[in-house]
């Protein structure tokens, strides 16, 4: 028995009824913006922010997503020699090595775009991004205070949900994770959770 034209109809009908999904009535677009809140694993600490978000959906499925984040860490105080903690020649922050007693803290601006894959109103999402990064020091023996700033780009992940209020009003719940930028490629990665408000054109 031939079986290969059997599976030719497969998957031509397969494909038939995935894009009779993909494609919806009119292409939809979202502007958002909500609060977050995670952990960020380099600071070892709470990091909060707002997020802006713009979304692009021309298909049932698909949406193309860029935002705009301020987020900020701060860091609790440490001795300099302390390992773990922070490597401070990795983050090229610059601090003498006769500083004491460390307090840092950070401030984040993060562009970033990628894609959205929906099912039903859940979604899963992920990109790139590109993120300055300031790092102000202050030593808490010679009150000296400097601050520098860090580039790099990052990969994004992210889950979430969609719940409809009024007409073209919805909240989104959502789940992210970041990797890299933050400023070292790797072993540096923050994990958020929180709320945007959005208005939709349907």
């Amino acid at each position: 028995m031939n079986i290969k034209p059997i599976l030719i109809t497969f998957l031509l009908m397969s494909t038939s009824m995935a894009f009779s999904q993909i494609y919806p009535e009119k292409t939809t677009q979202q502007v958002a913006i909500g609060p977050y809140i995670g952990y960020e694993s380099s600071a070892e600490a709470v990091v909060y922010g707002l997020e802006g978000l713009y979304e692009f959906r021309p298909f049932r499925r698909w949406g193309f997503i860029a935002s705009a984040t301020y987020d900020h860490s701060p860091y609790t105080s440490f001795e300099r020699q302390s390992p773990g903690v922070l490597d401070f020649e990795k983050k090229r922050l610059g601090i003498p090595e006769s500083a004491g007693n460390i307090k840092l803290k950070q401030g984040r601006l993060a562009l970033a775009g990628g894609a959205r894959f929906y099912i039903k109103r859940f979604f899963i999402a992920g990109g790139i991004g590109w993120t300055t990064t300031n790092f102000t020091w202050n030593d808490q023996e010679t009150g000296d205070t400097a601050s520098d700033d860090v580039q790099r780009f990052y990969r994004h992940y992210g889950v979430g949900y969609q719940l409809p209020l009024k007409s073209r009003q919805q909240l989104e719940f959502f789940f992210n994770a970041a990797t890299g930028g933050v400023p070292v490629a790797n072993g540096t990665s923050k994990v958020v959770a929180g709320v945007r408000y959005g208005l939709t054109s349907r």
